[in-house]
């Protein structure tokens, strides 16, 4: 048995962003290896978008390879769309080990937090 991370957040594009994006996460759920597509199931986003923004969430237990596959489709989305905003957070499962993951102007920066949520 692993050491689990909870890991979640949300991505901020929009509808141009939006398709290319869908169609690299597709892309990459066709391309990679078995474990990795699982983690990659971890996205969802609506059909429509409503207004101008669109959120694209992603929501899942990972190990911690799981966490390093996200920063590197962080890191290929955040290329392919310089504009791209988002939040991410990792919490350890005993919520001793908890990362912040974050997209703004171009950059993505990974901090490692104190316990933001005990269960």
């Amino acid at each position: 048995m692993g050491y689990y991370f909870s890991l979640c957040g949300w991505l901020e594009t929009g509808e141009e962003e939006r398709d290319i994006i869908i169609e690299t996460l597709q892309s990459m759920i066709d391309s990679e290896s078995e474990a990795s597509k699982l983690y990659l199931k971890g996205w969802c986003w609506g059909n429509v978008i409503i207004n101008w923004t669109t959120y694209m969430f992603y929501g899942a237990d990972v190990r911690h390879e799981g966490l390093d596959q996200m920063e590197d489709t962080l890191a290929r989305l955040l290329k392919l769309c310089p504009e791209l905003k988002g939040y991410f957070h990792a919490q350890g499962e005993d919520y001793q080990y908890n990362y912040v993951y974050k997209l703004s102007n171009g950059v993505l920066t990974v901090e490692d937090t104190s316990v933001l949520l005990e269960g």
